[in-house]
C-alpha cells in the first residue's frame, strides 16, 4: 500500500512540475508579444483542481482508516481518556468545517474559472453571511473552551482534595536528563534550600541533609508508577525551560526555572496490558526484522521533554513503567537512598554546615562542635571548639552569609549561658606573606567580635586574637590541609 501511495505522489509531483513549465512557456510567449488565449488553459486548470480536491479529500479519509499505526494507543490514565474524548470532539468540529470549506474552495475554483469575455460577478456585502461565519466559530470555540476547562480542573485539582494514598514524585528537568526523587518509606521528602550554601555539583537540588526526612529519599533512573494509585508530580527545572511529557498518559506540563508546577493523574494500564492491546494493531503485531519478534514486545511507556531545550534534547527521554503495588514495593526496596550512597560527601558537607570538626586528627583538646548538641547538653569549658563554618572570601575580612549564620548560633549560646565568656581565635593557611596572614587573621577575629556586639553580647565577654599561619592542624601542602587550617576556634570560660 505504501508503495502505491508513493507512486501516486511521484505522478502528481511530475504532473505539477509539467504544469509549472507550461506556465513558464506561456509567460515567455507573452513577453515576446504573442497573443494568448487563456480559455483552454483555465478550463484545464479548473478541472485539474477539482480532481485534485477530490483526491485530497480521499487521502484525508484514507489517513484515518489505514494510518492508525502512527497514532498513540489507548490512553493509560484516567484523565487521558477524557482528553482523548475532547480531542475527538475538537477533531470532528474542525474536521467537518475543514472538509466543507475545502470542498467549496475546490468547487469554486472550477465553477468560476476564467473564460474569454466573461465578466466577474460583483458581490459587495451580506450581513447574513458575516453573522454566520462569525457566530458559528465563536459558538464552537465556546463549547471547546468550557469542555477544556472542565478537564483542566480535573487534571490540576485543589491540593486540599488530593487523595490520601497518593504517590508523590519530584521531577526536575536539567540539560539533559530528568532527576526523579522518591520520598522513600516514610513518604516525606527531605527539605530543599535554594541557596549557594546548600546547592553544589553533588547536591544540585539543594537538599538539606540535616533533615531526617531526606535520609531515605532516593533517585531513580527510570520512572515507576502504580496501576490504580493516584500519582502527583512536583515539577521544576534547574536551567532552561523543559516540558514534562508522558504521551501515553496524555499528560504534559512545563517545568519553569524558579516556578514550581505540578500535574497529577491515575495510571489505569500496566505495561503488559498495553502490549496486549497492541497485539490487535497490524503494525505492532508485525515482525520486527531486527529482533525477529513482534514489535509490541519492544513497547514501553516513556517520559520525554516536549520543549526544544538544547542540542542534546533527545537525551531527555526516559523509560516509564506502570506496575502493581507489590512490584512497585519490590522495586522501591531495591533502590538505595542517596544519603547512603553518598554518605562520605554528605558527612563532609554536614561538617561544614553544622560546625562539626572536619578533621579527626585535631588535637585532643579540640572537639567537634554541634550547636544543637551544645545547646542541649551545655558548654564544655575544658574544650576548644573548632569550626570552618565561619568563613571569609580570599584575602577579605568581610563576613559571608554562612559566617553570620554561624555567629548567630554562637550569640544564642552566649545568651543562654550568660556567665560564660568566649575567646575567639582566627587562623589562616600558609599562602602569602606571614605578616599579612597574621594581620588578616586579626581583622577576621575582630570582625567576628563586632558582629557579636551587634547581637547584644557585651564587649567584656569577648576576646579575639589572630594567629595567622602559626598554628596549623594539617599539612599546608595539600588543598584539603589548607582548608582545615583556615578555621576559627573559640574557647568558653
Amino acid at each position: 500500500m505504501l508503495n502505491i501511495l508513493l507512486s501516486i505522489a511521484v505522478i502528481i509531483l511530475f504532473y505539477t512540475v509539467s504544469l509549472f513549465l507550461g506556465v513558464i512557456v506561456e509567460r515567455v510567449r507573452a513577453l515576446k508579444g504573442e497573443e494568448l488565449d487563456y480559455t483552454k488553459n483555465n478550463q484545464r486548470h479548473g478541472k485539474l483542481f477539482l480532481i485534485y480536491g477530490i483526491f485530497f479529500l480521499l487521502m484525508f479519509a484514507f489517513s484515518f482508516k489505514y494510518m492508525d499505526f502512527a497514532s498513540l494507543p489507548k490512553a493509560a490514565s484516567n484523565w487521558g481518556v477524557e482528553i482523548d474524548e475532547l480531542f475527538v470532539i475538537t477533531a470532528w468540529i474542525t474536521g467537518v468545517i475543514f472538509v466543507i470549506t475545502h470542498m467549496a474552495l475546490f468547487y469554486f475554483v472550477w465553477k468560476y474559472r476564467g473564460e474569454k469575455d466573461k465578466k466577474a460577478t460583483f458581490f459587495a456585502h451580506s450581513g447574513t453571511l458575516e453573522l454566520l461565519w462569525t457566530s458559528i466559530p465563536a459558538l464552537a470555540m465556546a463549547v471547546l473552551v468550557v469542555m477544556g476547562l472542565k478537564t483542566w480542573f480535573n487534571v490540576f485539582p485543589n491540593k486540599k482534595t488530593l487523595p490520601a494514598n497518593q504517590l508523590t514524585i519530584e521531577a526536575t528537568g536539567k540539560q539533559f536528563n530528568w532527576m526523579l526523587r522518591y520520598p522513600g518509606p516514610d513518604g516525606v521528602f527531605g527539605k530543599r534550600v535554594l541557596s549557594k550554601e546548600f546547592i553544589s555539583p553533588d547536591n544540585e537540588l539543594g537538599i538539606d541533609w540535616t533533615d531526617p526526612a531526606s535520609h531515605d529519599d532516593f533517585f531513580a533512573s527510570e520512572l515507576y508508577m502504580v496501576k490504580g494509585r493516584p500519582v502527583r508530580f512536583n515539577l521544576g527545572a534547574l536551567d532552561v525551560l523543559h516540558s514534562f511529557y508522558l504521551p501515553h498518559f496524555r499528560m504534559k506540563m512545563d517545568c519553569v526555572p524558579g516556578v514550581p508546577t505540578g500535574i497529577g493523574f491515575t495510571p489505569t494500564m500496566t505495561d503488559d496490558e498495553t502490549r496486549e492491546l497492541l497485539k490487535t494493531n497490524k503494525h505492532w503485531a508485525s515482525i520486527d526484522p531486527e529482533t525477529n519478534e513482534p514489535r509490541y514486545l519492544k513497547f514501553n511507556y516513556e517520559l520525554a521533554c516536549a520543549e526544544l531545550c538544547g542540542k542534546s534534547h533527545y537525551g531527555m527521554m526516559m523509560p516509564a513503567h506502570v506496575v502493581s503495588q507489590s512490584k512497585f514495593n519490590e522495586w522501591a526496596k531495591s533502590q538505595k537512598p542517596f544519603y547512603e550512597v553518598n554518605n562520605d560527601k554528605i558527612q563532609a558537607w554536614l561538617a561544614a554546615r553544622n560546625l562539626i570538626a572536619s578533621t579527626p586528627e585535631a588535637a585532643d583538646n579540640h572537639t567537634a562542635f554541634n550547636f544543637e548538641e551544645v545547646m542541649k547538653k551545655g558548654i564544655d569549658e575544658n574544650a576548644v571548639y573548632e569550626t570552618d563554618a565561619i568563613e571569609f572570601n580570599s584575602g577579605s575580612a568581610e563576613l559571608t552569609a554562612k559566617s553570620k549564620s554561624a555567629l548567630d548560633q554562637l550569640a544564642m549560646l552566649l545568651e543562654k549561658n550568660s556567665k560564660n565568656t568566649i575567646a575567639l581565635s582566627a587562623h589562616t593557611d600558609s599562602d602569602g606573606d606571614d605578616a599579612k596572614n597574621l594581620e588578616l587573621s586579626q581583622k577576621r577575629a575582630d570582625a567576628c567580635t563586632t558582629y557579636l556586639l551587634t547581637k547584644g553580647i557585651k564587649a567584656e565577654r569577648i576576646s579575639a586574637k589572630g594567629h595567622g599561619e602559626t598554628q596549623p592542624v594539617a599539612d599546608n601542602a595539600t588543598k584539603e590541609g589548607k582548608q582545615k587550617n583556615r578555621r576559627t576556634e573559640f574557647d568558653f570560660n
